[in-house]
């Protein structure tokens, strides 16, 4: 029998007949399903103490578990042009102003000598000369100084990585912060097609009068048979549609015939259907704006490529600072630079803290790249393996606006190359008013009050996982190194103009499965606030035998971990779990513990394509995600915590396999159809609410029902897993409830009972997300929905469906 059951085989005779009855049962409960290949699964003994009546009873004690409770948050996630990310209003955002490129990467110096750093990742892309004429300062030193020479990395010795060669001593283990800034290429991010001989090229020189930007496009094709075109390509993922062309569109740019009549050909359309807007301009031999409207009447439509094109036949003109927008009243009453449909979803989440952190663009920007307007934003990188990023990053005043927008705190994950110097700035541009004397960056943006009085708290995080080398460029791999790097950056953010202890928090990143490089990393810092990072769930999936197999694991994940904090604290021989781990280091540094990113990380494992298409976006994961970040809040303390992230369709995994990871919404502005990890987070915000909450005592008498899971996948490994949940809040002027019935095929009664439970015939709202299957997903119809019913009249009993999460508010 499954581990846990209180059966025993008997060797008395006349206990025979009873052991095989017993034997044919367990078999037929088999086939009905508890118990799996691949799974064991059993009614675990402890589990019926309190469930002999069949109904739970749940004490609400009122007893104050955590004194303030923090909505959930969400990773706001990359800008894109094919998928859920296409989020900015501008539609061809990627680079509008034909801007170059600037490239800040961080290097570790693993040999040196007198005038050389032979820099760590010796399997760079970095080809010869891409270095040479940057500017270098050393993160953990004083040296600074230009890049007289650079040699590329040696592929033949593995050992070997780039030579830089300078004009100033360093030493072996510093890291060097490489800026350069690469003018020219004003076609990155546009596709082109050029015929006869027809050219593009920079103009850095002539520019339209009032454009903040550096540079324009030249267009050169007034030769013979020349003719030349430049596009922007849109909702490009193939049998999808992200974007909907619906309602009145304005495009607007600057242009310059040089050469006379010239002719500019404009057209916006979607693969084979009629254009949208089609014409032909004449320009005129000075800088003109151009706004030129049209309309669209997108519903159901066969997926197909968006596109923005610029024809030039035998002229040469100049272009420049282009932007394709939704006009009309709905998107004049939208005062962010995002579509209204993202802004839409994220007050339907309604998330406490939304967080800033693009892995492309954003990473390799200097703060005043990151506060200039679009169309004098560089586009940036920093990836040791690429050459060239062809997007700009969305602007830090942008993401500020829509964090005031939807009501959530910013969470600002700033580039681990960031100086002292630019956290200053940043502190004063955040907590000042227009006039603050703060250098030429006051010119570049505008509000009208300081941001610091818009939010309860803004959160500065260093770096994104610099522990992590699949960020080469922008790592900081020495936990040592990366916390004396944040002490000397947060010290000089503590010491900045404007800074409020109260109204910022400071907050250093470690991995949550490294429990000893995180120790290294808090050992080696101070001046912060808090501690953050990724517990993530079901990293690996094999075991799909049944639906059971597959899904039961995932939902006992949560109390798997949980169960190991409380072992941890029973016996020194077993470890903490992840959060427990870091929990305890962060409160030995009295910093708070926060999550930065959680949801799964389905990357590993044998599962099929076919279970993986649904696996990471199912109800099933929808319920675990939403216990684990009520778990994590409850038992852990972690004070905020965030999904990752609000976009992203799909994600290839290393084996080709395609699974919906990271998004959390299936698209913004089509369907609206959300996955359930986005429905269940919505859920549990609902019951922590608006005002300031505590967390109070949800206490379920005999644990509930349980089962024994021994599984592979995850793996879990539990003897008495959890059926039921439940978390308790109360704020103000409102109490709320989340229950749990994790149970795949039974629903289950519950009773509450204590001086915070609702009483009897007192009207309550119901909200509840139930599916029929734990394999259900939203991603080619609505089949996970929330369904919420007003003024109910609460029973002494509710009972809960099977794979349901209920909220229940009164």
């Amino acid at each position: 029998m499954p581990s846990g059951s209180p059966l025993r085989s008997s060797r008395s005779a006349g206990l025979r007949w009873l052991a095989l009855l017993l034997a044919i049962a367990a078999a037929a409960l088999a086939f009905a399903g508890i118990r799996w290949h691949g799974l064991d699964v059993a009614r675990a003994a402890s589990g019926t103490r309190s469930n002999t009546s069949g109904v739970t009873r749940i004490d609400l004690t009122g007893r104050v578990l955590r004194p303030q409770v923090e909505r959930f948050g969400i990773n706001l996630g990359n800008q894109t042009f094919y998928d859920s990310g296409q989020m900015m209003r501008n539609l061809i955002f990627r680079n509008p102003g034909f801007e170059g490129a600037r490239y800040r990467s961080i290097v570790r110096c693993v040999e040196v000598t007198a005038t050389t750093c032979t820099a760590s990742r010796p399997d760079a892309a970095w080809t010869p000369g891409f270095w040479t004429g940057a500017h270098f300062r050393t993160l953990n030193g004083s040296a600074t100084g230009t890049v007289a020479v650079m040699q590329p990395p040696s592929r033949n010795n593995p050992r070997r990585g780039m030579v830089l060669t300078f004009a100033a001593p360093l030493h072996a283990g510093e890291y060097l912060v490489l800026n350069k800034a690469f003018p020219g290429d004003p076609t990155a991010g546009w596709w082109t097609q050029a015929t006869g001989g027809a050219s593009f090229a920079a103009e850095l020189h002539d520019l339209a009068p009032g454009s903040p930007g550096r540079q324009a496009l030249r267009i050169l094709a007034d030769g013979p048979g020349q003719s030349a075109t430049v596009s922007s390509y849109f909702d490009s993922t193939a049998g999808h549609t992200f974007v909907l062309l619906h309602g009145a569109y304005m495009l607007r740019f600057r242009a310059r015939g040089l050469s006379p009549h010239a002719q500019l050909a404009v057209s916006v359309a979607r693969g084979t259907m009629p254009a949208y807007l089609q014409r032909n301009l004449t320009l005129t031999s000075q800088w003109k704006s151009y706004t030129l409207a049209f309309s669209a009447h997108e519903v159901d439509i066969t997926p197909a490529t968006a596109a923005l094109s610029f024809h030039v036949a035998h002229s040469n003109v100049l272009l420049d600072d282009v932007s394709l927008e939704k006009a009309g009243p709905q998107a004049a009453a939208n005062p962010t630079a995002f579509r209204a449909s993202v802004v839409a979803a994220l007050r339907q989440l309604h998330p406490g803290v939304l967080r800033y952190m693009a892995t492309g663009a954003e990473l390799g920007s200097t703060l005043a790249n990151l506060l200039a307007p679009p169309f004098a934003r560089e586009r940036t990188g920093y990836s040791a393996w690429s050459l060239d990023d062809p997007a700009i990053p969305m602007g830090l005043g942008e993401f500020l606006t829509l964090c005031k927008t939807v009501h959530a705190d910013p969470w600002i994950t700033l580039p681990s190359a960031t100086s002292d110097e630019e956290g200053r700035e940043l502190i004063e541009y955040l907590s000042g008013p227009v006039t603050s004397p703060w250098g030429k960056l006051r010119l570049l943006v505008h509000h009208a009050a300081p941001w610091t009085s818009a939010f309860g708290r803004i959160h500065l995080e260093l770096g994104n996982e610099t522990w992590n080398s699949g960020f080469a460029g922008e790592s900081i791999t020495d936990p040592h190194a990366y916390g004396q790097r944040a002490t000397s950056l947060f010290s000089a953010l503590r010491a900045a103009p404007g800074f409020s202890a109260g109204k910022f928090d400071l907050i250093l990143g470690g991995q949550a499965d490294y429990p000893a490089r995180n120790a290294q990393i808090l050992a080696a810092a101070s001046q912060f606030d808090t501690f953050a990072v990724a517990p993530y769930l079901m990293r690996s999936l094999s075991d799909t035998a049944t639906p059971e197999a597959t899904y039961a694991p995932l939902l006992a994940q949560p109390q798997a971990m949980e169960q190991m904090e409380q072992s941890a604290a029973q016996s020194r021989e077993q470890p903490d779990s992840e959060v427990a781990s870091a929990a305890r280091l962060a409160a030995a540094r009295h910093a708070a513990l926060s999550v930065y990113e959680v949801n799964l990380h389905t990357t590993e494992g044998t599962a099929s394509q076919a279970v993986l298409a649904r696996f990471p976006a199912s109800a099933a994961a929808g319920l675990a995600v939403a216990d684990h970040l009520l778990r994590m809040q409850r038992d852990a303390g972690v004070r905020n915590a965030l999904l990752f992230s609000l976009p992203q369709f799909e994600y290839r995994r290393n084996d080709g396999k395609l699974v919906p990871l990271w998004g959390t919404v299936v698209d913004m502005g089509v369907t609206n159809r959300k996955r359930p990890q986005f429905l269940t987070t919505e859920l549990a915000n609902l019951a922590i609410g608006n005002e300031p909450a505590q967390e109070t005592e949800a206490r379920m008498e005999g644990g509930g029902p349980m089962l024994a899971i021994h599984s592979a996948n995850g793996p879990v490994d539990l003897a008495h897993a959890q059926l039921l949940d439940a978390f308790a809040f109360r704020s103000a002027h409102h109490h709320a409830l989340v229950l749990f019935n994790l149970d795949l095929g039974r629903a289950h009664t519950i009773e509450l009972r204590g001086p915070q439970a609702p009483n009897a015939g007192e009207p309550v709202e119901i909200s509840r997300l139930a599916a029929s299957q734990p394999g259900l997903t939203n991603e080619q119809s609505a089949m996970v929905m929330i369904q919420t019913t007003h003024m109910v009249t609460m029973s002494d009993k509710v009972t809960l469906p099977a794979l349901s999460m209920t909220v229940i508010r009164w």
